[in-house]
């Protein structure tokens, strides 16, 4: 299966897997991972727009003709500023069209003919997002360089403001967003395969198709254990 580009979500018999995620850049690095599994025709993924979206893209696949098909459904977001937040509003989203609801992140709930799971990424104990997850997966020489060359620019873009007289406050998300846009853009080479560089243009998941990111980390642990349970069909 490949990942789907449009908001449209077409539930088929053959859609025995679904993992519901936030946007585009979500669905090509949740895919690229369920394909270094070699789970991708297993579990179909699909971008809904937002978090927000979820609940209406629910209520609409929940009145497919072919939703009992689906065995497994997962839902994965970022946390954001409050990962605890974010879980029981997604719990709620389930709750909403009567499907099982996880007691916790990560954990499965078996309902009359689907099985149910929500992931929040970074984990259920942090803020930020999918871009906190990849920072933390890299090396630490790589992320002490990101932290030094982010808090140079930000005393710098402070020095420049107190001049102009502006407040221009940078949110976690955004300084998560910058720091592997950095990575990204400096062309690291990768150090699974040291011979092969990544264009410095790449999108978080564009980076995820390119094979920038080292699925063996630890920190990728918990959604690969995630991504294999939702393949888990009959």
């Amino acid at each position: 299966m490949s990942v789907d580009n449009t908001f449209s979500i077409e539930i088929t018999e053959n859609t025995k897997s679904l993992l519901l995620v936030e946007g585009i850049d979500d669905a090509k690095f949740y895919y690229a991972f369920a394909k270094s599994l070699g789970i991708d025709h297993v579990v179909r993924i699909s971008k809904v727009g937002g978090k927000s979206r979820f609940r209406p893209v629910l209520e609409t696949i929940a009145l497919d003709f072919h939703f009992d098909k689906i065995q497994q459904l997962g839902i994965i977001a970022d946390a954001d500023t409050d990962a605890k937040s974010t879980f029981l509003k997604l719990c709620n989203d389930l709750q909403h069209i009567n499907l099982p609801v996880p007691e916790r992140a990560y954990a499965s709930k078996s309902g009359d003919f689907v099985q149910t799971s929500i992931g929040i990424v970074p984990d259920i104990n942090s803020t930020g997002s999918l871009e906190h997850l990849c920072l933390n997966s890299l090396p630490d020489e790589f992320t002490q360089c990101l932290d030094d060359y982010i808090n140079c620019r930000i005393s710098a873009e402070k020095l420049r403001n107190r001049k102009t007289h502006q407040d221009k406050s940078l949110t976690e998300n955004v300084l998560g967003k910058a720091k592997l846009h950095t990575y990204l853009a400096f062309g690291s080479i990768k150090r699974h395969k040291p011979a092969s560089r990544h264009s410095p243009a790449l999108r978080l998941g564009e980076a995820a198709e390119a094979g920038v990111w080292n699925w063996r980390s630890p920190e990728f642990s918990r959604i690969e254990k995630f991504l294999r349970n939702l393949a888990s069909i009959s």
